[in-house]
């Protein structure tokens, strides 16, 4: 796929909405000194050319689930790719628990939200068996790594901006956005018949104004609006707006598992931050923690700005002795990558609703 050149105030608004996602055209052109009319038009330039996308990702923690997954498989050369993403759409299309899936002719990559192990075990590991069964994956490449809610961390979650803002090269100064640990404890949140509705319905139409999702789910305007308002600052709903990274010429993903050293006298909290703080991870998008290892998705537009990249990140991990080993890096061609499921969360979400009922 060529990439869609973009100008430079085209690169400094997706770099806007990528970085405040909640604001509106206003917001964003008094943030970035850039005339409102100027941001509505190269706004919905770049929706109509596909370089962007709206997402509401709800906190499923105080919904009822306990664990995020992240699922690998290196796939098998002599088994056509088109054959097997056929069956994987499918497959995983029908999957709740599955948020988000990509595969090459190489890969295959999933985030998974699931309420507990039992739900892992029959609904998410029975589906990657289909693909076992199929011969689509190589012999013992299967892994999945769990993160569980309240123990883990999750530093970073399918946010762009920091990518978006390093490879333009954009002069913005701005103070950073605070780490958050995403260990804190959050009550279990009971909601009531309407509230299930509205955020289901912002979910599910994540594009509409409060008026039109309003109408879709037979609610008052006013009521969308408040919940909204309610859910984001309580932390339920998180807006996001993702790129297209394959239309703006991005090549390469890395999924990387570092796994660090269990000696380390320093509490969680502390050295989780210092690993954040230690180097420019710019490219990383997801970041997500335990104590003994992470899960990571990088990404960049060549593979020897990107190894050089992780090659100085892991010296400097080392030499604060934070590693156990070297960590285990996967490669994906993003221009081959076919997206399976793309921050689908409203399944998964209908089906917490309809067992907690």
């Amino acid at each position: 796929m060529a990439p869609t050149p973009i100008s430079q105030n085209e690169q400094l608004t997706l770099y806007g909405l990528t970085r405040y996602p909640t604001y509106n055209d206003r917001q964003v052109s008094e943030t970035l000194k850039i005339k409102m009319s100027t941001v509505t038009a190269i706004k919905n330039r770049l929706k109509r050319q596909g370089l962007f996308q709206t997402v509401r990702v709800p906190y499923m923690y105080p919904l009822g689930c306990e664990i995020v997954s992240i699922c690998y498989a290196r796939l098998n050369p002599l088994v056509p790719h088109q054959t097997m993403v056929k069956t994987m759409s499918k497959v995983l299309g029908e999957l709740p628990e599955c948020v988000w899936a990509v595969t090459d002719p190489s890969n295959l990559l999933a985030v998974t939200v699931s309420r507990n192990y039992t739900d892992i075990k029959r609904c998410v590991e029975k589906a990657f068996n289909q693909f076992i069964e199929n011969d689509y994956l190589e012999h013992d490449t299967f892994e999945m790594t769990h993160y569980p809610y309240g123990q883990s961390a999750f530093f970073r979650y399918f946010d762009y901006a920091p990518l978006i803002q390093f490879t333009f090269d954009l002069d913005f100064k701005e103070p950073g956005k605070p780490i958050q640990t995403g260990l804190e404890k959050m009550d279990v949140r009971h909601l009531t018949r309407i509230e299930k509705k509205t955020l289901m319905g912002l979910v599910k139409y994540p594009d509409l104004l409060d008026n039109s999702v309003a109408k879709k789910i037979g609610v008052t305007r006013q009521s969308v609006t408040k919940m909204k308002k309610r859910f984001e600052t309580e932390g339920l709903l998180n807006a996001l707006k993702i790129p297209n990274v394959q239309a703006l010429g991005f090549d390469i993903l890395l999924y990387i598992r570092p796994r660090f050293n269990p000696q380390m006298s320093v509490k969680k909290k502390d050295w989780q931050k210092n690993i954040l703080k230690a180097y420019d991870m710019s490219r990383w998008v997801f970041i997500a923690s335990t104590d003994l290892e992470a899960g990571l998705v990088v990404m960049g537009k060549d593979y020897r700005t990107i190894q050089n990249n992780i090659v100085t990140a892991v010296a400097t991990y080392k030499k604060m002795e934070f590693l156990k080993e070297y960590p285990d890096i996967k490669f994906m061609s993003l221009q081959d990558t076919v997206v399976l499921k793309n921050h689908d969360y409203a399944p998964l979400l209908e089906k917490v609703f309809a067992d907690t009922e």
